[in-house]
């Protein structure tokens, strides 16, 4: 039988272990832990969010259940209690459902696996085991904690009901049963799943990769006690799925979440509007308050459009499977290849069929609109200096002759310099004497004055 947090990710609480009742709750969107999070701030150097990720992966927010732990001992009088007198243990969802299920206060086993408990905050990602450092710098007493496992592997049996006698035997985090599910066992290879958040997992293989982007490292799996740990890197969007629910709940814009997609195609343009449901603060890469494709998993995946446009932007196919819950199949996939249960052999498993959406923009094409809103952003901008746009070129191409660029990748027919028309290279010395000439100070709102006839950014590449 296979164990996954689902939906609930790093949910954290404490278990009485006189009643084997779940006491006290606290979701990973709770963001009752934002005082726990300042007040740790100020007493590490420069109040740095990454003060502790070399040693659990992670930026400090009140996403991780350190911080959730951390909150319900200072502010719930009875988990305090019940810590002085040693009838409290903690854990994630997955460690209360173990628990109960081998039977609780009557012998049940207190575990959780390495991709739960390196969402924590609590555990090395190099040992993976907890943290002495971790654990006092959070002023979590240890043995508190659950006894960390590997993700497949007989962890006990149902000790009563129907399924009575049935083997526990496969544990994984949400994301991380997912990018199973997904068969992403090869380093390089990626998933991104568009539920409640939106999470991408790319698979780094044994090698633990510490970004400077933003991105978290956590475990992705460990396929057995003496299985190597594989590792993954994490980009998270804390409100995804859920911001829709808010439209139709809350603004009351939508009768139902299946509307968004007839809706959004209606319109060719958001015409620079637009919306960062940052409810419960950002996530990667900010934490304020080389993947051939891109498999995708979730509720928004049945939006087609949302797909493409996934695909488009990234310049690669984005492959949805048409078995959707890919998290509970990832699951039983690490229960099934259990040594002593052993009926998934991971090595010749057939894939699900996808439905693939292959990116309808060109590489180039892509590359030369995001040059044209660089350029554009320059006359937008109030305060941007007027000499700046030739500057802001060079940033955002390397290259300093504009005519020879666009030329390049098919937007502009000529090569020749749009002011003068000369053959000369459009360097900066080149577009200062053209700007002087044609008494411009900004060379490229003359640019975009000489080319009146150009077509919409959307088309230009066509």
């Amino acid at each position: 039988m296979p164990v996954t947090t689902g939906k609930y990710g790093p949910l954290v609480g404490a278990i009485d272990e006189g009643t084997s009742s779940a006491r006290f709750l606290v979701m990973w969107l709770d963001m009752r832990t934002t005082s726990t999070v300042d007040a740790i701030l100020e007493t590490v150097p420069n109040k740095s969010l990454n003060y502790l990720k070399p040693l659990c992966g992670l930026p400090i927010s009140p996403y991780f259940s350190a911080l959730k732990l951390r909150w319900l001992i200072e502010n719930v009088p009875k988990v305090q209690q019940a810590i002085d007198e040693k009838c409290c243990c903690v854990g994630t969802v997955d460690t209360w459902l173990i628990w109960n299920l081998t039977g609780g206060k009557d012998g049940g086993i207190h575990i959780t696996d390495v991709t739960n408990a390196s969402r924590t905050m609590l555990m090395n990602i190099e040992t993976l085991q907890w943290d002495p450092l971790l654990c006092r710098f959070f002023k979590i007493p240890k043995d508190l904690l659950p006894e960390i496992r590997s993700s497949s592997e007989i962890y006990g049996t149902i000790a009563d009901g129907v399924l009575q006698g049935v083997p526990i035997s496969g544990c994984l985090g949400d994301q991380q049963s997912a990018l199973l599910g997904q068969m992403c066992f090869e380093q390089g290879q990626a998933k991104s799943t568009y539920g409640t958040g939106c999470f991408l997992l790319y698979n780094t293989g044994t090698a633990r990769v510490e970004s400077t982007h933003g991105l978290v490292t956590t475990v992705a799996y460990r396929m057995g006690k003496k299985a190597a740990a594989v590792y993954a890197l994490e980009g998270s969007v804390a409100v995804a799925g859920a911001a829709l629910g808010w439209l139709r709940d809350n603004i009351n814009l939508l009768q139902s979440v299946s509307e968004i997609e007839p809706l959004a195609d209606e319109v060719g343009s958001t015409e620079d509007v637009y919306f960062v449901p940052a409810f419960s603060g950002l996530y990667a890469p900010y934490w304020q308050q080389d993947a051939r494709g891109l498999q995708v998993d979730g509720g928004m995946t049945a939006n087609n459009l949302l797909m493409q446009t996934q695909a488009d932007l990234v310049g690669i196919p984005v492959m949805r499977p048409q078995m959707a819950e890919t998290t509970a199949l990832g699951a039983a996939m690490a229960a099934g290849s259990a040594e002593g249960i052993e009926v998934w052999d991971l090595k010749n498993i057939q894939p699900v069929p996808c439905d693939i959406f292959n990116p309808l923009i060109t590489e180039e094409g892509l590359f030369g609109e995001q040059i044209l809103l660089n350029l554009h952003l320059t006359l937008l901008i109030p305060d941007l200096p007027r000499k700046s746009s030739v500057a802001a070129f060079r940033l955002a191409t390397g290259h300093d002759c504009l005519a020879k660029h666009l030329h390049r990748i098919g937007i502009y027919q000529s090569p020749n310099c749009p002011l003068c028309n000369s053959n000369q290279e459009m360097d900066s010395e080149h577009l200062k004497i053209c700007a002087s000439v044609a008494g411009h100070d900004n060379i490229f709102e003359k640019y975009w004055s000489a080319r009146g006839q150009m077509t919409s950014l959307s088309n230009a590449w066509h």
